[in-house]
């Protein structure tokens, strides 16, 4: 069964991004409304993989991406795909993988399962 962690200050797309991984994959999924809430689920479990909001309050997506990296955690080696409303406001930030909003579910899906397989 695969671990799942969906992280987005608005509602629905928390939803839509749950049910559409629970429609495809065997998986447990926890969610967060804002980057530091993920942050402290993060540290204590191993997640497969992780769906991130860009813009979010107290943390946002790049910044809890580099405190994964830089605190000792289960987390080092998940999947991140990273969602975006604001895609102009997005910068190189290495491998990151971004969807913009609004975004193909399927596509997020086939990236999911793609990162998976890695």
């Amino acid at each position: 069964m695969y671990k799942f962690l969906v992280v987005d200050d608005e509602e629905d797309i928390r939803e839509i991004i749950t049910m559409s991984l629970e429609e495809e994959f065997d998986c447990e999924i926890d969610v967060a409304e804002d980057g530091l809430d993920a942050f402290l689920m993060a540290k204590d479990k191993d997640y497969d993989l992780m769906t991130v909001d860009f813009a979010m309050p107290y943390l946002n997506g790049v910044d809890f991406v580099e405190a994964l990296k830089n605190k000792e955690n289960k987390c080092k080696k998940s999947g991140i795909l990273m969602i975006s409303g604001r895609i102009d406001e997005v910068d190189n930030y290495g491998n990151l993988l971004f969807f913009e909003k609004p975004f193909n579910i399927r596509k997020i899906v086939s990236f999911a399962k793609y990162l998976l397989k890695k």
